[in-house]
């Protein structure tokens, strides 16, 4: 392969990325929004939805901080 085909395909590859990053953006913001509106409609349920990801994530984090070991 030689280099301008090299950079032509380089390019494509970029261009692709750029129009799937731009749809990556969009679904989040879609994701985004629409926990907005579950949150605003249903607080009791998102309070518990937080606080059972933060204890999740506590209790990763100190497992792993603590080496896996039980004491």
């Amino acid at each position: 392969m030689d280099k301008e085909k090299l950079v032509k395909s380089v390019e494509n590859a970029q261009k692709k990325a750029e129009v799937e990053i731009k749809k990556l953006e969009k679904s989040l913001a879609d994701a985004g929004n629409k926990a907005k509106v579950f949150i605003k409609k249903n607080p009791e349920k998102a309070a518990v939805i937080a606080t059972g990801i933060g204890a999740a994530i506590g209790a990763a984090l100190a497992f792993v901080l603590r080496g896996g070991k039980k004491k």
